[in-house]
């Protein structure tokens, strides 16, 4: 799993960090906002083969082997430096 930041923040996530929940549970952080950071802009299944492309003010694609594998509670590295939160979609 892969997430990314209005702010140009991205990380990628290995599946086995997503416990199995059962019927109530109340779900897990992937992301914690900074004012940096911003809201998450998007986030997607994918694998080593893949090509991202942000979309925003600077759109820039990225190779899934580029983004850092990180864990769950990380904030992330940052994939394109912005003096704005202007990332709008991936």
């Amino acid at each position: 799993v892969s997430v990314f930041t209005e702010g140009g923040y991205g990380k990628k996530i290995a599946i086995s960090e997503f416990p199995l929940q059962a019927r109530g549970g109340k779900g897990v952080l992937v992301f914690k906002e900074t004012p940096t950071s911003g809201l998450i802009a998007g986030a997607a299944m994918i694998n080593n083969e893949d090509i991202i492309l942000l979309i925003g003010k600077n759109s820039i694609c990225i190779s899934a082997t580029d983004i850092p594998a990180l864990g769950r509670q990380s904030t992330g590295n940052i994939m394109i430096q912005t003096q704005v939160k202007n990332i709008v979609k991936i």
